[in-house]
């Protein structure tokens, strides 16, 4: 698990190993009590062994050298599996070249694995500064980049309610048809709320596209949903200096649940509508070093965005999210050197 991509059986012995050892720790300390007691008296030894664990913890989770260089150590094998792909990634790993013509800066690179819950999403990377203020694109999914929207989607009994998630049910519950004449007409701003919001582009209506124009902002940097795991290959506009953070924004739609359920808001026009977003986006980041040695960032599950899009903050809690935790299994972003 540190050193190659995930593996089912790995992960169960990882699994098992642990149950195993916490058992042996606490059979341990029972059958070890008394001299434990006796040796725990001395006020010392109890403050310092808490001190040790407590500075461990905080400075793993804070990414202080040099436990941020031996995660990054992992992090980079992990990444190289792309870089030499055997014969199974080649045929399961898309690679992808995108940036401005323009473009100056560094090169970033964006390794992906999706889970098991993954079925064409809408995506966004972007970068922005540690105070909030949007940077650039990264990656955006083409269709919310050009606000196409080809496909039109309506419910074949407007009485049934949706619990779980109807894709593979889809051609039962659902009437499709692409219709390009309109497909510009349909908004999506609960796809990507708080992309959008950060790019904060909108029409004389206030919507975040333009009629029949893609957003600004996002040249050269748009492209196909990928269909598996992918690498993007980015670029900033200019050279960069220091601590950046960088974000990934995904939604996938139609996996209702018990909580975001189809008549979970009824009074809501956007989540009641035609989108079916359903489970509600996700947000991943890392704070990126520019200027740091450090070449790789493993990007963490930070919250979520409003569900129909309301406002483009980042929301904490998760609770009613269950299949769309299923969507990533882990981006890696790495900071490529020149060679």
């Amino acid at each position: 698990m540190f050193s190659r991509s995930y593996s089912q059986n790995v992960a169960a012995v990882h699994t098992l190993l642990g149950f195993t050892l916490l058992a042996l720790a606490l059979w341990h300390v029972i059958n070890n009590f008394k001299p434990l007691k006796q040796h725990l008296k001395h006020g010392f030894t109890l403050c310092l062994s808490l001190t040790g664990v407590v500075l461990i913890l905080i400075l793993t989770l804070e990414q202080f050298p040099p436990f941020a260089h031996f995660l990054a150590w992992g992090s980079s094998m992990r990444v190289q599996e792309v870089d030499t792909p055997t014969v199974k990634q080649a045929f399961t790993t898309d690679v992808y070249y995108t940036s401005s013509e323009q473009a100056a800066g560094q090169k970033i690179i964006l390794d992906f694995r999706h889970g098991a819950s993954y079925h064409w999403p809408q995506y966004a990377f972007w970068l922005e500064e540690l105070e909030g203020d949007f940077v650039q694109a990264l990656y955006v999914s083409a269709s919310l980049a050009n606000n196409y929207f080809i496909n039109k989607v309506s419910n074949k009994n407007s009485a049934m309610v949706f619990r779980s998630d109807v894709l593979g049910i889809f051609d039962e519950v659902f009437n499709l048809e692409q219709d390009p004449s309109t497909a510009y007409q349909r908004f999506r701003h609960e796809a990507l709320p708080v992309f959008l919001h950060k790019l904060a582009v909108k029409d004389k209506h206030g919507r975040f596209v333009s009629d029949n124009s893609p957003l600004t902002g996002i040249d050269g940097y748009s492209g196909a949903t990928a269909p598996g795991h992918f690498v993007y290959h980015s670029q900033s506009k200019q050279q960069l200096s220091g601590r950046y953070r960088l974000r990934f924004e995904v939604n996938q739609s139609f996996d209702f649940n018990d909580y975001y359920s189809s008549d979970r808001f009824p009074d809501d026009p956007v989540y009641s509508g035609s989108g079916y977003s359903a489970q509600p986006s996700l947000i991943y980041e890392s704070i990126v070093d520019f200027d740091s040695p450090q070449q790789f960032y493993v990007m963490k599950l930070v919250g979520r965005g409003h569900h129909s899009g309301e406002h483009g903050r980042v929301i904490n809690d998760l609770n009613g999210m269950d299949s769309a935790l299923n969507i990533v299994e882990r981006v890696i972003v790495e900071l490529a050197s020149e060679r």
